[in-house]
């Protein structure tokens, strides 16, 4: 059914697929097919012997998509002759629907000569809990990482050929090489290895110097493990810390959570800065991707604090910019029913006193949300 329908969707019909990641099946050119309607492996890897790489990107793509085992077999065929750096592209093509069946390609990939090429295969590889893999990673993790009697033990790994061999490599940052090195081992541990209470955990961990480089490896596996538990005990430690940048940590696992419980945590973390203009903007700066589109509750109290320091933020030029593309992120994310009230605070604005310009982010904003608003009125209809 699926390659039927990328025979006849169009141009139009790929491009609405890329609006839906459950379409994604749909957004690559149709795949050759038999008489009787069926895909014709042979043409297809001819097709993949003979065509250039931007071709050859979406064809496996869409073949992915469609028959994930076959898929992978055609890339094994000619993986030994491709280049490093479209190898490494290749392998990253191989997420949707990845599975245990992968795991052999992927550890043999462990040993390429290419740095980029073990990174990714390392990378898929902790997506899969019960791959040898993460076993490995969950046997040499308490070396560095060991809980006892309420407190916890943290050393940093060195940096030695052993980690090169599972595709980690150390990273420049802020914690160091060394610490990021330890974030990727604990995140490609399963996450059901570790012995207690996820919010336990976490607050035996947060107050370790060295607590950032753990509890961002945990995030990440939550996120590729899919683990809500998990998720909802880390949410509400990211959400209660005191920057608003550190939002940004948290957000790729927001829509693990049910709707309802990620809105109530927001309403407490939004009530912590509701008076602090301190950090305003980067709250505004964060807002608009903070996961699923919110309820209009949620938007009611969205829309509170973002009015309490707007208006400041509009008159002040060096700001402009910035606040306009917060406004135009924003004009998408929030629920569109809003629009009546944001029309009575702009009705009821000095808003002559603004520039030109101000006028105009403040306008493209309201219109932007009655486009939708009318968009939504539509199909309720």
């Amino acid at each position: 059914m699926r390659s039927s329908i990328q025979a006849v969707i169009g141009e139009r019909g790929r491009w609405l697929a890329q609006q839906n990641s459950l379409w994604a099946y749909a957004v690559g050119r149709p795949l050759p097919q038999t008489d009787a309607g069926e895909i014709d492996q042979e043409a297809v890897e001819n097709l993949w012997k003979t065509s250039n790489t931007p071709l050859r990107i979406d064809l496996l793509k869409t073949f992915r998509s469609l028959n994930p085992d076959a898929a992978r077999e055609m890339l094994s065929t000619t993986w030994k002759q491709e280049k490093a750096k479209d190898r490494a592209t290749f392998l990253d093509l191989l997420q949707p629907n990845l599975s245990l069946a992968d795991e052999p390609f992927l550890e043999a990939a462990l040993c390429d000569r290419a740095q980029d090429v073990r990174a990714e295969a390392g990378r898929l590889l902790a997506y899969l809990p019960d791959a040898q893999y993460c076993q490995r990673m969950a046997e040499r993790v308490p070396t560095y990482v060991q809980f006892g009697d309420n407190i916890v033990t943290i050393q940093l790994p060195q940096e030695d050929d052993v980690w090169k061999n599972e595709g980690l490599a150390p990273l420049a940052g802020n914690r160091g090489k060394r610490a990021s090195l330890l974030s990727q081992i604990v995140a490609a541990v399963p996450l059901g290895r570790w012995a207690g209470n996820p919010s336990a955990l976490i607050n035996t961990v947060e107050s370790h110097p060295h607590s950032a480089a753990v509890l961002e490896g945990w995030t990440l596996a939550a996120q590729r493990q899919a683990h809500v538990t998990w998720a909802q005990a880390l949410i509400q430690y990211w959400l209660r810390q005191p920057e608003a940048t550190i939002l940004p940590k948290a957000q790729f696992i927001f829509d693990l959570l049910p709707v309802e419980d990620l809105e109530t945590q927001l309403e407490e973390w939004l009530n912590g800065f509701q008076s602090d203009a301190a950090v305003w903007e980067d709250a505004l700066n964060n807002l608009a991707s903070l996961g699923p589109a919110p309820s209009l509750e949620l938007s009611e109290r969205l829309w509170i604090f973002i009015k309490t320091n707007l208006y400041q933020q509009l008159r002040r030029a060096k700001q402009a910019y910035q606040v306009r593309s917060h406004l135009q992120s924003l004009a998408h994310y929030l629920h569109p029913d809003l629009v009546h009230e944001i029309d009575a605070y702009i009705h009821n604005l000095e808003i002559e006193v603004l520039s030109t310009y101000h006028q105009d982010s403040l306008i493209q904003f309201r219109n932007t949300l009655h486009f939708r608003q009318a968009l939504w009125s539509t199909f309720d209809t």
